[in-house]
């Protein structure tokens, strides 16, 4: 079906390369090329999400369209295949450096910065930083880990598009359930037990191809089967891609033992997702992690926050809940590194951080 709607996107091209779509495109503040009624014509599934909304339009082909294969403008194709085969050369001088790092991922720090030198002016050639830019933005606008992805990513970006499907087996806590809608994932969840309340935690992640309010309900039972508490949360502005994590908090009186949780979705109506172009280091403390986190977009990032769940033996034992990462303007300007530490009161040796924000 993409084949399909490429095709007839080629023909677009022959047919209308002299006339009036070829003449609507615009060069964005960015300084991306980009055709809004082009890109609404050619794709109605966007259009009906998006209408003719410039901005918005624009927004979902930076974030999904682009990584789809998706054309910005008419003439955008045979642009872009030469642009491809010329990079091709570039990547594949640097394929045996690739180094698998501490989450299994392959990545090549020399090979990414050299590639993408607007990455590197930010993080230089800090690899810690560099990967986890490409875990949390690179990856989601196309950008290659290592050389020799290039060839492969080539042949499987069409096939990539469809929102990637559930793991076999998730590892949700014992005594949980989710009714989830198309678009969203609970890829992990988790429950804590102490003397002053019990923590659930579950993980989110946005696979719709564009930004989501996620709201989540949660109805807590005792062990008799009795409601014991309800609790609701929210995430705004959830980037395509993105992962976040919801921590609830219920009293150990109640003795809430099985949670079920309902989640329901909303595009924002006012604002943007920020989280995608938020990258991160955590470096282990004596109490703790101290985190960095870095903008590496080229729009500030207002009201940055982030939750880290710390593990002990692959177990949960303490959660470090919101903080936030801004400046006196509640922002992260472009460029810029926030430092905090995220403190845990039990041993640990594995922490998870999450971060979002918006625009």
């Amino acid at each position: 079906m993409k084949k399909q709607l490429l095709a007839m996107a080629a023909a677009v091209i022959v047919v209308f390369s002299s006339m009036s779509v070829q003449a609507a495109v615009k060069t964005m503040p960015d300084g991306g090329k980009f055709d809004p009624q082009f890109y609404a014509a050619t794709y109605p599934d966007v259009a009906a999400a998006f209408g003719t909304d410039e901005n918005l339009l624009y927004q979902h082909y930076l974030k999904a369209g682009k990584a789809e294969g998706r054309l910005p403008y008419a003439n955008a194709a045979n642009a872009g295949a030469s642009t491809a085969a010329a990079a091709a050369p570039a990547a594949s001088a640097a394929s045996a450096t690739a180094k698998k790092m501490p989450d299994g991922g392959l990545f090549d720090a020399a090979f990414y910065a050299a590639t993408y030198p607007d990455v590197a002016a930010v993080f230089g050639n800090n690899e810690a930083l560099l990967y986890q830019h490409y875990l949390t933005a690179g990856k989601a606008e196309g950008r290659l880990p290592y050389a020799s992805t290039a060839n492969a990513g080539a042949s499987t970006a069409a096939a990539a598009a469809p929102a990637a499907p559930a793991p076999a087996a998730l590892p949700y806590a014992p005594g949980t359930t989710y009714a989830v809608p198309n678009g969203i994932q609970v890829v992990a969840s988790y429950v804590l037990n102490d003397s002053f309340s019990t923590a659930y935690c579950y993980v989110v992640r946005n696979v719709s191809g564009m930004d989501l309010d996620v709201k989540g309900g949660t109805m807590a039972y005792d062990a008799a089967g009795n409601v014991a508490e309800y609790k609701n949360s929210t995430i705004d502005m959830l980037a395509p891609g993105h992962e976040f994590a919801i921590c609830e908090y219920y009293s150990p009186k109640t003795g809430a033992v099985r949670f079920d949780t309902t989640l329901s979705i909303s595009r924002p109506r006012y604002f943007r997702s920020g989280g995608q172009d938020l990258a991160y280091t955590l470096t282990p403390a004596k109490e703790g992690v101290v985190i960095q986190v870095a903008n590496t977009g080229a729009q500030a990032v207002r009201f940055a926050r982030g939750i880290t769940l710390f593990f002990k033996n692959g177990k949960l034992v303490f959660v470090d809940p919101i903080m936030y990462f801004t400046d006196e303007n509640n922002e992260i300007k472009p460029g810029a590194i926030i430092t905090e530490q995220s403190t845990s009161f039990e041993n640990f040796d594995q922490a998870l951080f999450y971060v979002n924000g918006r625009r």
